[in-house]
């Protein structure tokens, strides 16, 4: 594996808001742009929703069987409906837990503030914060790539005076990260200029 890290100490003149164009996992905003980290590999907005589906009809049928008629009577036939019933809605309910939020990370890159918001989108389309850093908390950016063939490259902020924390912003193609590198470190580094 190779590694490119950023010094911020370096002039990047040049390196506008243009850059994002023509990049699908960026999109430009009044306040700054959004880098949107996508789904995991193997991971799918209809894979959520269908999760989501399952489990409401797993908790559903878990409360339909107290509805089958003369099956109330005995111990026997209660134990094995309320064992169901506990199962069917630990499963479900598992499966609609695990349906709430889209997959996929997406950082806030704030310019006018100066600092980036890190989250998930939910289901109805709004973002839940996990963590947010000032520009200043942001010790570097690096760009991981990965040597074998058909493994996406990962773009990191280093976070902390000694640099020992690495987060995971974003995976896909080589040229496009090196692109969005470019533009983070732009921005981290002018901030810290003003």
């Amino acid at each position: 594996m190779n590694m490119v890290s950023g010094d911020l100490d370096f002039d990047l003149e040049g390196i506008e808001l243009e850059m994002l164009e023509g990049i699908a996992e960026a999109e430009a905003t009044p306040w700054g742009y959004i880098v949107n980290g996508g789904a995991e590999p193997g991971q799918s907005p209809l894979r959520t929703a269908g999760a989501r589906f399952i489990g409401a009809i797993l908790m559903l049928a878990g409360a339909g069987l107290w509805m089958v008629p003369d099956s109330t009577y005995g111990a026997e036939i209660f134990a094995m409906k309320l064992s169901a019933l506990v199962l069917f809605v630990t499963f479900g309910g598992a499966l609609v837990w695990f349906g709430r939020n889209r997959p996929g990370l997406e950082v806030q890159v704030d310019t006018s503030r100066q600092e980036l918001r890190i989250g998930q989108r939910t289901i109805s389309g709004k973002f839940k914060l996990l963590d947010m850093l000032r520009f200043g908390e942001v010790g570097s950016v690096y760009l991981m790539r990965n040597g074998a063939q058909g493994k996406p490259s990962r773009l990191y902020l280093r976070v902390g005076q000694d640099g020992s924390t690495g987060i995971e912003i974003l995976r896909g193609s080589q040229r496009t990260l090196e692109r969005l590198r470019l533009k983070l470190l732009d921005d981290l580094s002018s901030a810290r200029h003003v």
